[in-house]
């Protein structure tokens, strides 16, 4: 009994100090601070850490490609009494924040008492048409980025690092000759594979797996790369670009064709000698 007493004493408050206490009541939570880790992590690397840098960085002359030079109270020396348009600012922000602000909080309160008065399904609807405009914007922006129709969106980018084109193309109202990629057109796929990256340009091999008219030259426009020298789908970059290097045709040939011959029946194979 004598030695649980003395164990008992030994954690006692009043023999620890201060930070032994603050450690073992750390230790004692370990599992909630834990849980806590990641957000006091983030907050403090994109919150704190920022906040800490542009204190330290307004001191310096620094325009992101040098290193900081140091400058001390310079900056808010000219801030505060050379710029005329920065002491205009905080008057502006200052009567903004004192409108909105309170307004604002006003509203919120007004709003949430309003939600919390409804019957519970009724109060579910009237949640949702609330949030909706503000989580509509992020799912529009999230699936923006995902599917983006050219070579920034992700999904793109990734069949683009398997060397895939998939979209379908259809043709355009007449009196246009022309296609483009379109939703409802037929299904066309194209292969392709990085042969070598030059400067500004890139040597694609191409293989159409299905035959669509334009098929090669409507997908690398429509990827974001057009083909040098294309009239019809070339970019104005693409076309600049094409007309400084000299280029007056557009720069796809054939590497090689199979089809059987129309009389014998025989595979036929042409292979180019140039060096395409």
């Amino acid at each position: 009994m004598s030695n649980k007493a003395a164990e008992k004493r030994a954690v006692s408050r009043k023999d620890m100090t201060k930070w032994q206490w603050t450690w073992k009541e750390i230790l004692k939570n370990k599992t909630a601070y834990f849980m806590l880790a990641p957000f006091f992590i983030l907050f403090l690397i994109f919150t704190v850490l920022p906040v800490f840098l542009s204190i330290i960085l307004s001191l310096t002359d620094f325009n992101m490609l040098q290193m900081p030079g140091w400058k001390g109270l310079d900056n808010y020396i000219r801030l505060f009494l050379d710029d005329e348009i920065f002491m205009l600012a905080v008057q502006n922000t200052l009567i903004f924040a004192c409108i909105t602000g309170p307004v604002s909080y006003l509203l919120s309160l007004l709003i949430a008492w309003f939600i919390n008065e409804l019957p519970p399904k009724i109060r579910a609807v009237v949640t949702l048409i609330f949030y909706a405009p503000s989580i509509s914007g992020q799912v529009y922006l999230i699936w923006g980025t995902l599917f983006a129709a050219d070579s920034y969106g992700w999904v793109n980018a990734t069949l683009m690092d398997f060397g895939i084109i998939d979209a379908p193309i259809a043709r355009k109202p007449l009196p246009s000759l022309l296609r483009e990629v379109r939703g409802d057109g037929k299904p066309c796929i194209t292969e392709f594979q990085v042969l070598e990256r030059l400067d500004g340009y890139t040597k694609l091999a191409l293989r159409p797996v299905t035959g669509r008219t334009h098929q090669l030259r409507l997908h690398c426009a429509h990827m974001g790369f057009p083909i040098l020298g294309d009239p019809q789908y070339g970019s104005e970059a693409s076309q600049a670009l094409s007309e400084e290097l000299g280029y007056t045709s557009q720069l796809l040939c054939a590497k090689s064709l199979c089809f059987p011959h129309p009389i014998t029946g025989e595979q036929m194979v042409l292979t180019s000698k140039l060096d395409v």
